[in-house]
Protein backbone atom coordinates (compact mmCIF):
# COMPACT_ATOMS: atom_id res chain seq x y z
CA UNK A 1 0.00 0.00 0.00
CA UNK A 2 1.42 3.58 -0.81
CA UNK A 3 0.68 7.03 1.04
CA UNK A 4 -0.08 9.63 -0.77
CA UNK A 5 1.11 13.27 0.78
CA UNK A 6 0.30 16.26 -0.61
CA UNK A 7 3.15 18.13 1.48
CA UNK A 8 6.93 17.91 1.82
CA UNK A 9 7.07 16.84 5.74
CA UNK A 10 10.50 17.58 7.99
CA UNK A 11 10.15 14.37 9.32
CA UNK A 12 8.85 11.09 7.65
CA UNK A 13 8.16 8.47 10.43
CA UNK A 14 7.55 4.76 9.16
CA UNK A 15 3.79 4.70 9.52
CA UNK A 16 3.83 0.81 7.60
CA UNK A 17 3.47 1.90 4.17
CA UNK A 18 5.58 0.07 1.20
CA UNK A 19 6.63 4.26 -0.23
CA UNK A 20 5.09 7.70 -0.19
CA UNK A 21 3.95 9.56 -3.18
CA UNK A 22 4.40 13.27 -3.23
CA UNK A 23 1.31 14.67 -4.42
CA UNK A 24 2.57 18.52 -5.58
CA UNK A 25 2.35 21.01 -8.33
CA UNK A 26 6.43 21.09 -9.47
CA UNK A 27 6.70 18.95 -12.57
CA UNK A 28 9.59 17.68 -10.98
CA UNK A 29 7.70 15.86 -8.55
CA UNK A 30 6.79 11.98 -8.56
CA UNK A 31 3.07 13.17 -8.49
CA UNK A 32 1.76 15.95 -10.01
CA UNK A 33 -1.34 18.15 -9.21
CA UNK A 34 -3.09 19.78 -11.79
CA UNK A 35 -5.51 22.52 -11.34
CA UNK A 36 -7.58 23.36 -14.26
CA UNK A 37 -10.03 25.88 -15.21
CA UNK A 38 -11.85 24.24 -18.03
CA UNK A 39 -11.40 20.91 -19.89
CA UNK A 40 -9.45 22.32 -22.47
CA UNK A 41 -6.70 23.82 -19.81
CA UNK A 42 -6.70 20.49 -18.88
CA UNK A 43 -5.98 19.20 -22.32
CA UNK A 44 -3.24 21.72 -22.73
CA UNK A 45 -1.74 21.01 -18.99
CA UNK A 46 -1.38 17.23 -19.75
CA UNK A 47 0.49 17.22 -22.62
CA UNK A 48 3.17 19.05 -20.36
CA UNK A 49 3.54 16.16 -18.13
CA UNK A 50 6.08 13.19 -18.08
CA UNK A 51 4.84 9.75 -18.90
CA UNK A 52 5.65 7.96 -15.15
CA UNK A 53 4.13 10.84 -13.35
CA UNK A 54 1.06 10.12 -11.48
CA UNK A 55 -1.38 12.83 -11.88
CA UNK A 56 -4.28 14.21 -9.86
CA UNK A 57 -6.82 16.63 -10.89
CA UNK A 58 -8.25 19.60 -9.55
CA UNK A 59 -11.68 21.11 -10.92
CA UNK A 60 -14.94 22.08 -11.74
CA UNK A 61 -17.18 19.13 -12.22
CA UNK A 62 -16.23 19.43 -16.11
CA UNK A 63 -13.38 19.13 -15.59
CA UNK A 64 -13.60 16.15 -13.34
CA UNK A 65 -15.37 14.93 -16.14
CA UNK A 66 -12.70 15.07 -18.62
CA UNK A 67 -9.94 14.15 -16.38
CA UNK A 68 -11.48 10.74 -16.04
CA UNK A 69 -11.38 9.97 -19.82
CA UNK A 70 -7.81 10.90 -19.77
CA UNK A 71 -5.44 7.94 -19.93
CA UNK A 72 -2.73 9.97 -17.98
CA UNK A 73 -4.96 10.94 -15.08
CA UNK A 74 -5.06 8.36 -12.18
CA UNK A 75 -6.71 10.52 -9.46
CA UNK A 76 -8.83 13.29 -8.71
CA UNK A 77 -8.48 14.90 -5.96
CA UNK A 78 -10.93 16.03 -3.05
CA UNK A 79 -11.35 19.76 -2.36
CA UNK A 80 -14.41 21.42 -0.64
CA UNK A 81 -16.18 22.63 -3.76
CA UNK A 82 -15.93 19.38 -5.87
CA UNK A 83 -19.00 17.86 -7.31
CA UNK A 84 -18.99 14.51 -8.58
CA UNK A 85 -21.88 13.19 -10.30
CA UNK A 86 -23.12 9.65 -10.88
CA UNK A 87 -21.90 9.49 -14.25
CA UNK A 88 -18.56 10.67 -13.38
CA UNK A 89 -18.26 8.06 -10.54
CA UNK A 90 -19.11 4.98 -13.14
CA UNK A 91 -16.16 6.69 -16.11
CA UNK A 92 -13.75 6.64 -12.99
CA UNK A 93 -14.27 2.89 -11.67
CA UNK A 94 -14.58 2.01 -15.79
CA UNK A 95 -11.24 3.79 -16.40
CA UNK A 96 -9.54 3.03 -13.08
CA UNK A 97 -9.33 6.31 -11.70
CA UNK A 98 -9.22 6.19 -8.35
CA UNK A 99 -11.58 9.12 -6.32
CA UNK A 100 -10.01 10.56 -3.26
CA UNK A 101 -11.86 11.16 -0.09
CA UNK A 102 -9.94 13.45 2.18
CA UNK A 103 -11.22 14.33 6.04
CA UNK A 104 -9.57 17.67 6.20
CA UNK A 105 -11.95 19.76 4.58
CA UNK A 106 -14.56 18.63 7.72
CA UNK A 107 -11.58 20.34 10.13
CA UNK A 108 -11.86 23.06 8.28
CA UNK A 109 -15.66 24.07 8.29
CA UNK A 110 -17.98 24.24 10.67
CA UNK A 111 -22.21 23.96 10.98
CA UNK A 112 -24.17 23.28 8.19
CA UNK A 113 -21.60 23.42 5.75
CA UNK A 114 -19.85 20.25 7.67
CA UNK A 115 -22.90 18.85 7.48
CA UNK A 116 -23.45 19.65 3.98
CA UNK A 117 -20.21 18.04 3.65
CA UNK A 118 -21.13 14.83 5.32
CA UNK A 119 -23.93 14.35 3.14
CA UNK A 120 -22.24 14.90 -0.05
CA UNK A 121 -19.26 12.32 1.40
CA UNK A 122 -22.05 10.04 2.16
CA UNK A 123 -23.42 10.01 -1.05
CA UNK A 124 -20.21 9.49 -3.18
CA UNK A 125 -19.11 6.88 -1.16
CA UNK A 126 -22.75 5.40 -1.98
CA UNK A 127 -21.78 5.73 -5.75
CA UNK A 128 -18.36 4.55 -5.44
CA UNK A 129 -19.20 0.87 -3.49
CA UNK A 130 -22.28 0.68 -5.96
CA UNK A 131 -19.71 1.86 -9.17
CA UNK A 132 -16.88 -0.18 -8.03
CA UNK A 133 -14.19 2.94 -8.41
CA UNK A 134 -10.89 3.11 -6.75
CA UNK A 135 -10.56 4.74 -3.63
CA UNK A 136 -7.61 6.71 -1.96
CA UNK A 137 -7.82 8.68 1.26
CA UNK A 138 -5.16 11.37 2.10
CA UNK A 139 -3.30 12.93 4.36
CA UNK A 140 -3.04 16.59 4.53
CA UNK A 141 -2.09 19.30 6.70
Amino acid sequence: MYDFLRFLPRYLPDLGFKSYVFMLEKPESCGIIIKADSPEDLRKKLRNVRRKAIVGVVGSEAVCREAVMRRRVDLILDWEERELDYATLKLAAEKDVAIELGLSKFLRTEGYKRMHLFDKLRQEIMIIKKAGSPVHRYNSR
